[in-house]
């Protein structure tokens, strides 16, 4: 399983390839699982009702993963390991959090995040 996080959906969303061809195949292939905060940005940034209607619909479908008291979990990891002075949010920490509990590997264009994250996910591979 394989979290996606916000800068990867956009590119999907937005049909931009080779993200947009290899995300298709992991949902076909049921590999990706989300968070409840990466769709609320999603449906922050959305444009108007079909936009919303369309991220609306890929949340129904997907794997949700769900971890008990994420947020303070993530506020406690990101003050311990000084996240917001390298420029990591209370998001992206949430992000980092289920992941490593999770034990999944994290999908994402951001590269600030990649640097925190253990575990990463590469398409080429």
């Amino acid at each position: 399983m394989i979290l996606v996080d916000t800068s990867i959906w956009i590119e999907f969303l937005r049909k931009r390839s080779p993200t947009f061809e290899h995300m298709l195949f992991l949902l076909e292939q049921q590999e990706i699982v989300s968070l409840e905060v990466i769709f609320g940005e999603l449906l922050q940034g959305a444009k108007n009702p079909k936009e919303r209607a369309v991220v609306l619909a890929y949340w129904e479908s997907i794997k949700k993963l769900t971890t008990d008291q994420l947020w303070i979990k993530s506020g406690l990891k990101s003050g311990e390991g000084k996240w917001k002075d390298k420029g990591l949010g209370l998001v992206d920490s949430a992000i980092l959090t289920a992941a490593d509990e999770s034990e999944m590997e994290i999908w994402t264009l951001d590269k600030t995040l990649l640097k925190q994250a253990s575990k990463r996910y590469d398409p080429a591979l």
